[in-house]
């Protein structure tokens, strides 16, 4: 044969041809449709992975105790194969932006976008951001009708992937974001914020404003929409943090135990703007090698500078916890709710532990006026079962390790670092069912579910309880599983305003110009707290109305005798208009009053500051508290030029079911709004107390008739 001549292929030669441009055609389909970056990133690590992926258990935290001994187990799904390595020397920050009404009323999510943009200086940090949950956007990129997914780098803002519009408050929104998020952009280091509104252990995070009820994420949801992402990497994140209220919670700690080795969250409210994502990126783009502790000081320390800045930022709590120590803290709690379930058994002393827990720190309002959260600071419920159990002393010591660095303002000297739900008013079916689903043990619940069925007067003593039902046929207690019908007891309470828990060994009445009354011995070992209420007339009406619930009254408990402390001092508007006030939290230095107010036709709560010291008084800011789908509110609005105050008064026709709330005048903002705290104006005023029990219910005492005289002297008929 020729050189330079080619012979002519055979079938063979055909055969295989076609195969190897098969193969070729397959793989190029692969790269095209999924094997290859998804967006226009270079960034992929989809296919970094060090071998396959194995996880230990079903996919779901494991918690179970049996009767008989008591003791608590736990089972967490675990990689026992290898994981994906992602980009070296790269942190990636996914943040789950749920706009809601922080973003239509305020452009809230928008601003902490554009610090993301601001903070990123150099290669080594990015944001990977999912948008959504809002009706509207303050922002030319961000649209409401989609979710979108934007990559931020030192190149600024790029869309990188749209889905159609979902609720951001389902798991599987979450879920898809995590799982498409780690595999095309994982890195060494990556932590997952979850940015909107917080409401506690029971009605979780990310409040979706343009889903039905403004579905939020529960709890359950959160760690059904964490697990694939764990089971495709491998391996956790090194923090989950919540950029949203009330988000610090043992319950929620217990379960990011699981997907990550930090978590970031406030066990109080949070003011508006939240972390500092500049000061976040700045630093990540100078330091990929930074510790996790040296992170959280930074995080930590820059919420709490920015939150100094706005209104009601003296509230602000953050906590960093080290999630390796939760299995250890759960399992001793365990055992300190077992000895305080099992042995504190005498009503006085079980209403003494109640009691303590109920003078605890407590997050998010929990007030009538502003609504509840019901989170209890978990070091103050275990200073409270100390009384009766050494173990409570020991859990509070692996507690104060669990928090690696927190920071918190003056209002919250005592904060731990993690709080714990705990009714402080009994509440309805589903809060109750929604909770028993993350409770972390079933003695704490038990302690609970008897407290409330004694609220109630589903139990006549509390030593009748049984907490069978929390417990299967076979004695075992397991996490997440509810008798649903158990919870029904609490379908219609509300509380009776005629407490069985409250006697008087001398009934209320005035005695030489003093109103006052003494606790009989149920009364003394059942009472938790006193309220002072005030009422008046408004001017040409008929209406009697509360000017408020104040704590104008001295009490000794040694022998249970109370009597009132009224000086005729009271708040005002410019225009002298009394404002309704509640007094909600108070510390040595100050306490904080909440008072309904209406606000350019919007109903709110102007919170108020007055200082022991010197007197002084200062407008913490204008907050709407807690809505109707359990979410705190976050921003804290200053007052303007130019805005409209109506006060709101609550009618003395109003009942437990139905608040009637009588308005005043308008009064309109000029200038830094002062408000007076003076003397009464000269007329008929009426006072009574409120005595609350322990359980949740209260009773109201007689009303007692008090003149003011042009000199601001009072006098009790």
């Amino acid at each position: 044969m020729e050189k330079g001549v080619k012979k002519a292929w055979g079938i063979k030669q055909w055969l295989i041809f076609a195969a190897v441009m098969w193969a070729l055609i397959i793989i190029f389909l692969i790269w095209v449709l999924g094997g290859s970056e998804t967006t226009d990133s270079d960034d992929s690590t989809a296919n970094k992975a060090n071998a396959e992926i194995v996880i230990e258990g079903n996919g779901k935290l494991e918690m179970t105790v049996d009767r008989s001994n008591g003791e608590l187990n736990i089972n967490r799904p675990v990689s026992t194969g290898g994981y994906v390595t992602g980009d070296e020397d790269i942190w990636t920050i996914f943040v789950y932006l749920c706009g809601s009404d922080l973003e239509s009323d305020c452009g809230l999510a928008s601003a902490d976008l554009q610090e993301m943009v601001d903070g990123v200086t150099g290669d080594s940090v990015r944001f990977v951001v999912e948008t959504g949950g809002t009706k509207e956007w303050d922002s030319d990129i961000v649209v409401p009708d989609k979710l979108q997914r934007f990559l931020v780098t030192s190149d600024g803002l790029m869309e990188v992937d749209s889905q159609p519009l979902d609720g951001m408050g389902k798991a599987t929104t979450l879920e898809d974001f995590l799982t498409w998020g780690t595999a095309n952009y994982a890195s060494e280091h990556m932590g997952v914020v979850l940015w909107n509104h917080g409401g506690g252990s029971v009605s979780g995070v990310c409040f979706d404003e343009t889903t039905k009820d403004k579905d939020s994420l529960t709890l359950s949801e959160l760690n059904q929409a964490f697990y694939p992402c764990f089971a495709q990497l491998g391996r956790k994140f090194d923090f989950v943090g919540f950029d949203a209220c009330l988000m610090a919670g043992i319950e929620n700690a217990n379960i990011f135990a699981t997907y990550a080795d930090y978590m970031f969250a406030s066990e109080e409210t949070e003011p508006g703007g939240g972390w500092n994502y500049v000061q976040l990126g700045n630093y990540l783009s100078d330091n990929a090698d930074t510790d996790m502790v040296e992170l959280g000081k930074l995080i930590c320390d820059g919420y709490l500078a920015a939150c100094q800045e706005e209104p009601n930022g003296n509230t602000a709590t953050i906590s960093m916890i080290d999630l390796s120590k939760m299995d250890d803290l759960v399992k001793s709690f365990n055992s300190t709710s077992r000895d305080i379930f099992e042995s504190v058994t005498d009503p006085a002393d079980i209403a003494n532990t109640t009691c303590g827990i109920l003078w605890a720190d407590d997050y998010g309002g929990n007030n009538d006026m502003e609504g509840y959260t019901n989170m209890v600071d978990l070091g103050g419920v275990l200073d409270a079962f100390s009384i009766y159990t050494d173990t409570a002393t020991e859990t509070r010591n692996i507690l104060s390790d669990a928090i690696v660095y927190s920071v918190t303002s003056d209002m919250h000297p005592k904060a731990s670092g993690i709080s714990i739900f705990y009714p402080l008013m009994v509440p309805g079916t589903v809060d109750l069912e929604n909770f028993s689903m993350v409770c972390v043990n079933p003695y704490y619940l038990a302690f609970i579910d008897r407290n409330c069925e004694c609220g109630v007067g589903a139990l006549t003593e509390v030593t009748d309880y049984d907490q069978e039902d929390l417990f299967d046929e076979s004695g075992l207690w397991t996490y997440g599983v509810n008798n649903d019908t158990h919870w029904n007891y609490l379908a219609d309470n509300t509380p009776t305003g005629e407490s069985s828990y409250i006697d008087y060994a001398k009934e209320p009445k005035v005695e030489n110009n003093s109103f006052g009354f003494t606790l009989g011995k149920r009364g003394h070992d059942f009472v938790s707290s006193i309220g002072f209420v005030v009422y008046e007339y408004l001017e040409n009406s008929d209406d009697l109305v509360e000017l408020g619930e104040v704590r104008d009254y001295n009490v000794d408990w040694d022998t249970g005798v109370v009597s009132d402390t009224l000086n005729g001092y009271w708040f005002s508007l410019p225009d002298g208009q009394n404002l309704a006030t509640y007094a909600i939290d108070d510390t040595e230095d100050s306490i904080i009053f909440s008072s309904p107010i209406y606000l350019n036709d919007q109903k709110t709560n102007l919170r108020i500051r007055y200082n022991h010291a010197d007197g002084s008084v200062k407008i913490e800011g204008v907050w709407d508290g807690i809505d109707e789908s359990g979410a705190a509110s976050r921003a804290s609005a200053e007052l303007q030029d130019g805005d409209v105050i109506v006060p709101a008064y609550k009618s003395s026709e109003s009942t437990e079911d139905t608040e009637l709330y009588v308005t005043g005048n308008e009064y309109t903002v000029s200038g830094e709004l002062e408000i007076v705290y003076d003397l009464l104006e000269e007329g008929e005023y009426y006072a009574s107390y409120n005595i609350y029990d322990v359980y949740g219910d209260y009773r109201t005492t007689s009303v007692a008739v008090f003149d003011v005289d042009e000199n601001g002297n009072t006098f009790f008929r």
